[in-house]
C-alpha cells in the first residue's frame, strides 16, 4: 500500500509538472502531513521536499525532523547537516518551533 501511494503521488507531481500546473505549498504539506499522520515517512518524503524547496516553513521543519529522526522508517542514514540546514531555514521565517529546536538541540 505504500508503495503504491508514493507511485500515486509521483505519478501526480509528474503530471501537474507536465501541464505546467503547480501544487501549491498548502496542498503539497497538507498531503505530506495526511502521510506524516499515518507514519507513511516514505511516501511523504517528496511531496515534504517539495513543498520545503518553495518555501513552506512547516514543510522545512518536518524534512528536518526527518533528516534527524525518522531514518530506520526511511531506510536513510540520519544527516544532521541537512536537518539543522532544513530546520535553520524554518527558524529564519520565525517557525517557533523550528525556533525551540534549534534553541533545544542545537545550542
Amino acid at each position: 500500500m505504500k508503495k503504491n501511494s508514493l507511485k500515486m503521488l509521483t505519478v501526480l507531481l509528474v503530471l501537474f509538472q507536465m501541464l505546467g500546473c503547480r501544487p501549491s505549498t498548502q496542498q503539497l504539506s497538507k498531503q505530506a502531513n495526511e502521510l506524516l499522520d499515518q507514519h507513511q515517512f516514505e511516501a511523504a518524503f517528496p511531496l515534504l521536499e517539495k513543498a520545503a524547496e518553495m518555501g513552506d516553513a512547516q514543510a522545512q521543519y518536518n524534512l528536518g525532523l526527518i533528516y534527524r529522526d525518522c531514518c530506520s522508517v526511511t531506510g536513510m542514514e540520519p544527516n544532521y547537516d541537512k536537518s539543522l540546514a532544513w530546520i535553520g531555514k524554518a527558524a529564519d521565517q520565525g517557525h517557533t518551533e523550528a525556533l525551540a529546536t534549534l534553541k533545544k538541540n542545537y545550542r
